[in-house]
């Protein structure tokens, strides 16, 4: 955890909130626990003055799904130990004061993660450790009462997960996310090797997968890729767009198709060896690429303009309709024959894309949020 908060900053940001949100959790709650003190529902932490109480159902239905998942088992007993303890720190100053100090040294290590621990960083951590000792003294009643109340928690949290590990089902998608993961990585590799026309033959199932449920969820995370300044350029018009960052790309399952055309041409000459070239075209069509940009910086010049500005600047937003964005490409896997060999040689790869085009619905949401000529933004 500590290396990957190194090396991201937004991981290590929402460490720090989680750690914060504990905290406050802590603080927060300590009124509604103390009331209901003998409830075992997770709705008992939280108060939801509402009249829908859209918070409670929520939560209620966060508990369904967790004992589903772990094979039926009731959270009863977690959520009773987890008031005790909560009740536990809500009336005893020194826990307070623990957690208190325990987060805030939590928080900071996370500032100063992958650096040496200063001399004043090691005594709060050994202040820490002497206190904990003595607040889970089993000598004090209080220190007894709060060591039984954690391991307690503790056992309901193992024992939890331990069912959860155990849950038949969940089993079964570990093991078929393995298998996938795992034919995925072979046909890739045959891919590589003898072309991707056999490759999706061998397990088109793998593809179909993929497509369905793997791609679009790829998909989804480009919109945290930006693209670099864009220029379009013609003896009439000059239009770039620059800061284009993607703010929601989706693919909808079932709407990627791939067809696929094997080629095999055999010789067999009367006095010689048999040889055999192997070619296929592979055809992928996408519907429906749903993509939305905002604040958009762009740039456009009329170079034939006589009359009236012909110089634009601004942000622009633009919205696909719900129908998107078709695409089709189609790639062509080159022959194994002696010319289709030293093509591959040539080309350092095995396939060549002889088509690529893109449909754009006519109903596509254009609209200027800013621009240095203030007429334009109220068209």
């Amino acid at each position: 955890i500590a290396k990957h908060a190194q090396e991201n900053e937004e991981y290590r940001q929402s460490l720090d909130t989680i750690f914060s949100l504990i905290q406050k959790w802590i603080k927060v709650t300590g009124d509604t626990v103390e009331i209901n003190a003998d409830s075992t529902s997770l709705e008992s932490f939280i108060q939801d003055a509402t009249e829908e109480k859209h918070l409670h159902k929520a939560l209620h239905c966060i508990r369904t799904l967790a004992e589903k998942i772990s094979g039926g088992k009731s959270l009863d007993g977690v959520f009773k130990s987890l008031h005790t303890c909560v009740i536990d720190i809500r009336r005893d100053s020194s826990l307070q004061s623990w957690m208190n100090d325990f987060f805030a040294y939590m928080k900071k290590n996370l500032e100063n993660v992958g650096q040496v621990d200063s001399e004043e960083a090691t005594k709060q951590r050994e202040d820490l450790k002497r206190r904990w000792e003595a607040l889970t003294d089993p000598n004090s009643d209080s220190g007894r009462k709060w060591k039984e109340d954690v391991a307690l928690l503790r056992k309901e949290l193992r024992d939890f997960e331990q069912r959860i590990e155990k849950d038949p089902e969940l089993q079964a998608i570990r093991k078929a996310h393995a298998k996938f993961a795992d034919d995925l990585q072979k046909t890739l590799f045959n891919a590589a090797a003898t072309g991707l026309q056999l490759a999706l033959d061998q397990a088109s199932w793998v593809w179909q997968d993929f497509f369905n449920v793997y791609l679009p969820r790829i998909v989804g995370t480009l919109k945290d890729i930006p693209i670099p300044r864009t220029e379009f350029k013609d003896p009439e018009t000059e239009f770039v767009l620059e800061d284009l960052d993607i703010s929601s790309l989706s693919l909808l399952p079932g709407h990627v198709f791939i067809r696929n055309i094997t080629d095999v041409d055999v010789t067999a000459p009367e006095h010689g060896e048999t040889k055999t070239a192997v070619g296929s075209l592979t055809h992928i069509h996408a519907k429906a690429v749903q993509m939305q940009l905002k604040e958009v910086s762009f740039y456009y010049n009329d170079k034939t303009a006589t009359v009236g500005p012909a110089e634009f600047s601004g942000l622009v937003e633009v919205t696909l309709p719900p129908q998107g964005v078709d695409v089709e490409v189609k790639v062509r896997m080159i022959p194994s024959t002696p010319e289709g060999l030293a093509q591959r040689e040539q080309q350092r790869g095995f396939h060549r894309i002889e088509h690529v085009s893109a449909r754009v619905n006519e109903d596509v949401s254009f609209a200027i949020k800013e621009s240095n000529h203030p007429v334009i933004v109220s068209v």
